[in-house]
């Protein structure tokens, strides 16, 4: 595409961008906001891994071409291409977004990035199917805001599958595996004030007619000192009743993360099972001081038990028989990048074949997964991404959770 025609769909990208943020300013800024940044972005391979040098990450290079976010490279023209390549973007906030908080969220990419926005690199990620995030509240501008990512498929001895890389004195290093590379997953900002729920852990135990449920709130202060904030949790049953009574807890919060338990009891639940799926739902409410909501989270849940006792696998006491195939996240024409409808067309297709187990290899899996098999009575062994790796590569430092992300939430690494 030409020049010309760049700046004319970054014109477009921005108009629309623009008019999302004035209707949500229309509406009111209260809750939590979220803006999609899925869809069009401009895209460009770096054989010659120039393009910091040539200032890609401040203005967009000429020769790129328009791509649909989520998206990777590795299929069509360039499928066999393991290197470095470019993803852009323009952003245009309106001035009355001001002091807000924004962040910038990806929800995977693969494998290794760079973040730049306005010519700032924002931090790195390392790892193709994990989600990350960015405070990119003090770095927008009013008005246009230009966003760059880069990305870097090469396979390394800290990336999966770690057995080949044991060949590489011989130079024959060979692999059973695509490594796409790209945007693989939703791309989009949130906007808050003050506070924010950043995850929610639910945790149960069942014994006989009661079920005892504890969630543990994960919050962010965002002000500058202590807040006082109330965390509100419903619970609501399979056919969405009221279940029991709201919890209500007080925090007065440091800035920066905090945790609040809820405790629940539930008489007589009904059991998550593979012939009934039943799913109960947790809604917590974060408020400040004057009672104003300033985020929400929805979470799912089933109640039940597992035990291998045997070499069988007894759900809610019953001995299962296990049907199972094992599945990557990989399509023909999606590759990596798959969307809703090819994920939901899969799992209906393992339905069909009444299978019960599935094994989703060897790495975290897209959240429609897991919803998907909670919603179908669909029981899934999930894997940590060290398929292959020897001993030796399980010790090296570079392979383990950095101490700051455990029990915390994952954000970009400088």
């Amino acid at each position: 595409m030409s020049r010309r025609g760049g700046r004319r769909f970054f014109t477009i990208v921005r108009v629309l961008l623009h008019v999302v943020f004035v209707t949500m300013l229309a509406i009111g800024l209260v809750a939590s906001t979220r803006v999609d940044l899925n869809g069009s972005w401009r895209f460009r391979i770096d054989r010659h891994e120039e393009g910091e040098a040539q200032g890609w990450d401040t203005t967009l290079p000429p020769g790129t071409e328009v791509v649909c976010v989520p998206h990777t490279w590795n299929l069509g023209k360039y499928d066999d291409y393991e290197g470095v390549a470019w993803y852009f973007r323009s952003l245009e906030l309106s001035p009355a977004f001001r002091g807000q908080h924004v962040e910038l969220h990806f929800a995977a990419t693969f494998y290794q990035s760079h973040v730049w926005l306005n010519g700032k690199l924002l931090g790195t990620h390392e790892g193709g199917h994990t989600p990350y995030w960015f405070d990119i509240s003090s770095t927008l501008r009013p008005g246009d805001n230009f966003l760059a990512v880069e990305l870097d498929n090469r396979p390394t001895a800290q990336t999966i599958p770690g057995f080949a890389l044991r060949l590489r004195e011989s130079h024959r290093i060979w692999y059973d595996w695509w490594h796409y590379g790209g945007l693989v997953r939703d791309v989009w900002l949130t906007i808050n004030r003050d506070g924010l729920i950043r995850r929610q852990r639910i945790t149960d135990t069942v014994a006989g007619e009661e079920a005892r449920v504890a969630t543990t709130v994960f919050l962010d202060n965002l002000s500058a000192g202590k807040a006082a904030f109330q965390v509100k949790a419903t619970i609501y049953s399979p056919v969405g009743e009221v279940v029991g009574k709201q919890e209500t807890a007080m925090v007065r919060a440091a800035p920066g993360a905090s945790t609040v338990q809820l405790n629940f009891t539930i008489a007589h639940p009904e059991l998550w099972d593979l012939d009934r799926p039943a799913l109960y739902r947790i809604a917590v409410e974060l408020r400040d001081a004057r009672s104003l909501t300033l985020d929400t989270r929805d979470d799912s849940f089933g109640l039940r038990t597992i035990v291998i006792r045997d070499r069988h696998l007894f759900l809610n006491g019953k001995q299962v028989r296990l049907t199972g195939i094992a599945r990557h996240e990989d399509s023909p024409w999606e590759g990596l990048a798959e969307t809703s409808g090819t994920i939901k067309a899969d799992y209906d297709t393992l339905e069909k074949l009444h299978v019960r187990l599935t094994r989703p290899v060897h790495y975290p899996q897209h959240e429609l997964i897991l919803d998907h098999a909670d919603r179908h009575g669909i029981l899934v062994i999930p894997e940590i991404p060290m398929w292959q790796f020897s001993e030796e590569q399980m010790k090296d430092p570079g392979l383990q959770i950095p101490s700051e992300l455990v029990g915390g939430s994952p954000r970009g690494i400088r």
